[in-house]
């Protein structure tokens, strides 16, 4: 399976540049849960699902010199771009692995800590992912993950048919996976058939007016998604020239909204 097909959005440029975006706009929440979950200086931390790699630079520097940091992905381009931004980086304490979840070979009890965000809600078997993962985990070590929980939460107000039209025809493509989009409310359940025990949960959401970062996280997902949403069927081409014609209307407004999709992120220790 190539990228393409492997990732709804592609691996090309300008995916690259949003999930570098994306990132950005999420990189305080993920700080804030490494932190009160102790991770630290000296730790082995997985990041499952890395992508291109930008929460795992960022965890590289949470490890220190003397930790080390893994990153798993099935995309080649992804992988690859990681390997060589790391190196212009200087982290000598980061590896990556090219591999899909279910072919990725981790040594038992091998880490302090494993963070994931927005990689199980692309896969249908998150139970099995989730066994492996548990099972690389050192009795004591943390699991930390942030999914979405309702991304039907999702709107801008003042409505627009226009926009409203091509929310409904994302909420109708998650739909039509084979995974479950919204699978934050399954994972303490499993997490806890794995010998893990909830320490922390807490919603995430993004409140946002035009202009502002967080705004430009979803907006920018929807011109992009859009295309394939057409491809699918879901979405015809009128309807999207009809979207992006009245989107600078929108951002003009200083009455919009954007209520992001609602998420919620988990911290679970491993009692055995």
């Amino acid at each position: 399976m190539g990228d393409r097909e492997a990732y709804i959005l592609g691996t090309d440029t300008e995916e690259l540049e949003r999930l570098r975006f994306q990132h950005r706009v999420w990189s305080k929440e993920a700080f804030a849960l490494w932190e009160r979950s102790g991770l630290g200086p000296g730790q082995r931390i997985l990041d499952l699902g890395c992508g291109p790699g930008f929460a795992t630079f960022d965890l590289a520097t949470v490890a220190g010199p003397r930790g080390r940091v893994l990153g798993i992905d099935k995309s080649a381009a992804y992988i690859g771009y990681a390997r060589s931004h790391a190196k212009a980086l200087g982290l000598g304490n980061i590896e990556f692995m090219q591999a899909s979840f279910d072919d990725m070979q981790l040594d038992p009890g091998s880490f302090d800590a494993i963070y994931s965000r927005w990689a199980f809600a692309w896969i249908n078997n998150v139970e099995e992912v989730v066994r492996l993962a548990c099972g690389a985990l050192k009795p004591g070590g943390v699991f930390l993950s942030q999914e979405y929980l309702n991304w039907g939460n999702f709107r801008i107000v003042p409505d627009r048919p226009a926009v409203s039209a091509i929310i409904a025809a994302c909420r109708e493509s998650w739909r039509r996976m084979g995974s479950e989009i919204d699978i934050a409310a399954a994972l303490p359940a499993i997490l806890r058939k794995n010998g893990l025990t909830t320490l922390h949960m807490a919603p995430l959401c993004k409140l946002a007016k035009p202009g502002q970062m967080a705004w430009e996280w979803p907006a920018s997902f929807l011109k992009i998604y859009s295309l394939k949403l057409i491809e699918m069927g879901l979405l015809t081409a009128a309807e999207r020239a009809a979207f992006l014609a009245v989107w600078p209307e929108v951002e003009a407004d200083p009455d919009s909204l954007l209520i992001g999709p609602l998420m919620m992120e988990i911290a679970a220790g491993k009692t055995r």
